[in-house]
């Protein structure tokens, strides 16, 4: 599933309320790697569905990207990203613990259920590339 451009008009993905990529996921053989771009509650309910789903097929899944949420979030999402981590693995930190936007805070976020190696790349907001770091994970 990604959500895209209404305008483009793609058959087999769902248009994106808010004209921006919310959900790429990418599958090899038994591995799914799915990057997040929202925090808005009724896509985060979304997510948590997918994942209830996801778990009963056991497969590997890496979910990265902007979530938005952070420790200084609203309690609801805390307490919904929380129930998302739970029930696909466990949230994987990088060794600094560094903040991804803006260097303030750290809504960009790994979490799995498979054994993986995660850093954050400086330099992309330094250099103005971005208004966030880039994560990069690595699969053992």
């Amino acid at each position: 599933m990604a959500y895209v451009r209404k305008d483009l008009h793609i058959t087999k993905s769902k248009p994106s309320p808010q004209r921006w990529l919310t959900w790429c996921e990418i599958s090899v053989n038994d591995q799914t790697i799915v990057g997040i771009h929202n925090a808005r509650d009724p896509f985060l309910f979304d997510v948590k569905e997918e994942m209830k789903a996801w778990k009963e097929t056991k497969e590997k899944l890496i979910i990265l990207g902007d979530t938005n949420v952070t420790q200084q979030s609203e309690i609801k999402q805390i307490k919904l990203m929380n129930g998302i981590i739970s029930i696909v693995g466990s949230e994987i930190f990088d060794a600094d613990k560094k903040n991804t936007y803006r260097e303030v805070t750290k809504p960009d976020r790994v979490f799995s259920n498979t054994d993986i190696d995660f850093f954050v790349m400086d330099g992309f907001f330094k250099d103005k590339l971005s208004d966030h770091d880039a994560l990069s994970v690595t699969i053992k």
